[in-house]
């Protein structure tokens, strides 16, 4: 499947609004997999946070952007017009290794998708481990 036939929308999350963002800004390469967010940090515990910047992850993410993408493109070739969505929740430990994972949603990718989350080392929060909850990629085919 060409990757230009492939759309990813991205959608930053601030503290307290969500901004949609088009990927028409990113790179052609970029742009050919679907990534919205909408994610929330917290500490293990549950508790607020305090702060950790919503960009870390944004920029933890954006950097393996082209390895999610090929784990949407590769189910393609089996399944030509797999559309979905699905939600990931991830610990960032205080060295900036993601820890813990859990993914509700196409099960077909989900595993790539793991595996490639796992594999980023993010911005080492301050303080707390901190919990990105419910951060959606939706994939949608052109």
């Amino acid at each position: 499947m060409k990757a230009n036939s492939i759309v990813i929308l991205f959608m930053m999350c601030g503290l307290f609004a969500c901004a949609g963002a088009s990927n028409e800004s990113l790179p052609p390469s970029s742009r050919a997999a679907g990534v919205s967010s909408h994610q929330s940090t917290k500490t293990s515990t549950g508790a607020s946070a305090g702060f950790y910047p919503t960009d870390a992850v944004e920029r933890g993410v954006n950097s393996r952007v082209r390895d999610i993408q090929v784990c949407y493109e590769k189910q393609l070739e089996i399944s030509p017009k797999l559309e979905g969505r699905i939600e990931v929740s991830w610990v960032i430990a205080k060295d900036g290794r993601v820890t813990e994972l859990t993914t509700k949603g196409m099960p077909a990718i989900a595993p790539c998708i793991a595996d490639v989350l796992r594999s980023i080392t993010f911005l080492p929060p301050f303080g707390a481990t901190q919990v990105v909850s419910g951060y959606p990629f939706v994939f949608k085919v052109k």
